[in-house]
């Protein structure tokens, strides 16, 4: 595992881990996944009985895909505006990046778990804030269910984050010195 940087900002950055085996790092392989209809019909039709209880059973599998291809393409939007921000118009990753738990700030040697999303939608962009303000990506789901341990695909995603902090932490990266 390692991880690499998206952007860095004086007071503020992006990095993705990248696990072995993989051709891309989490950043870019959520991302492509979300773009990709074949993926997405292959996943909504494995998981049509959450899609329909998300949506009250009003919504149809080729919806399902373009809501999806075009919230990803405003999330990965809404993320990297951040790096072409100025003083006129600051942008911050905090502002999108936020706890992981609704009620809680969970906290890890000051390694804290995060996620990007929109107010309604279920793709997930999950990361860890390295003090201060430097988000390491460790992956990114569609997430249909109110529990992450509800389903195979959003348990990994936890997983992903105790590794990655696990891997920050062994590495030393705990601010954002560290990371660059």
């Amino acid at each position: 595992m390692e991880h690499l940087p998206i952007f860095v900002l004086q007071n503020q950055g992006l990095f993705s881990l990248k696990y072995e085996g993989e051709v891309f790092d989490e950043f870019r392989r959520v991302f492509k996944l979300w773009e990709d209809p074949t993926y997405l019909f292959e996943f909504f039709t494995e998981n049509e009985a959450d899609l329909k209880s998300w949506y009250g059973g009003n919504i149809s599998i080729e919806d399902a895909i373009n809501i999806t291809i075009e919230d990803s393409h405003m999330l990965r939007k809404n993320i990297l505006d951040v790096f072409k921000s100025n003083e006129k118009n600051p942008k911050y990753l905090n502002n999108i990046f936020l706890p992981f738990d609704n009620e809680t700030r969970s906290s890890d040697q000051g390694l804290e778990r995060c996620k990007a999303k929109f107010k309604k939608g279920w793709l997930r962009v999950y990361a860890i804030n390295v003090p201060d303000d430097h988000f390491v990506v460790t992956g990114g789901t569609i997430k249909l269910t109110r529990k992450m341990q509800d389903r195979e695909h959003t348990n990994n995603e936890l997983i992903k984050i105790t590794n990655g902090l696990d891997y920050l932490k062994t590495n030393k990266f705990l601010d954002q010195d560290a990371l660059k």
